[in-house]
């Protein structure tokens, strides 16, 4: 009798401290070389050679959803990212992506305070971090600064990393984005960038 209680304990055991484990906040110190490009085979020539680091930490839920809370940052400035080291947060969704969000208040103490957010374009991340690709918001012609980015996955501009080609760029980019694309078109097709 004592035996069955042992084998049905010790898996329970294993299963709680799993979760406690993973449950942790991880600090996450990275910087990944990769490439910015531009999506369509007409803009095949668009490709610059990029830095970006990540310095925060990752924590995750009982349900499995990781946030980052911390910098990101373009070694060259090509990306629209915070500047001064300003913290984002990135609350991914089941999917493996989300938006690198900050928010704050403008003319804090003064008769002028308001809240602000900045969308700074959509990250899609390795569990470690050591890959990554980020949707890269553009303003449209003639936007004043306070207006919000947009993306589209036709001609879009993006980040990815570890690459030093377009080729290796898209490939970091369809394998981190393929639960998002299934998800996004469905049963009709695999959808593939290009």
């Amino acid at each position: 009798m004592k035996r069955k209680y042992t084998l049905l304990v010790l898996p329970l055991i294993a299963i709680v401290i799993y979760w406690v484990v993973s449950l942790q906040p991880r600090e996450i110190h990275m910087t990944i070389e990769g490439v910015n490009y531009q999506l369509g085979t007409e803009n095949s020539g668009s490709v610059q050679p990029e830095s970006v680091t990540i310095n925060g930490k990752v924590t995750r839920s009982w349900t499995g959803r990781r946030t980052f809370q911390g910098t990101i940052g373009s070694a060259s400035g090509t990306i629209d990212l915070p500047k001064n080291g300003e913290e984002v947060t990135v609350n991914f969704d089941r999917n493996g992506y989300g938006p690198v969000v900050r928010g704050g208040i403008e003319h804090a103490g003064t008769a002028e305070a308001k809240p602000f957010v900045d969308t700074h374009g959509i990250l899609f991340a390795s569990d470690d971090f050591s890959s990554l690709t980020l949707l890269r918001h553009t303003k449209e012609a003639g936007a004043d600064d306070k207006a919000g980015g947009g993306w589209n996955g036709e001609d879009g501009f993006m980040f990815a990393g570890p690459a030093k080609t377009r080729e290796e760029a898209l490939a970091v980019s369809n394998e981190l984005m393929a639960p998002f694309l299934k998800q996004l078109m469905g049963d009709q097709s695999e959808y593939v960038l290009k």
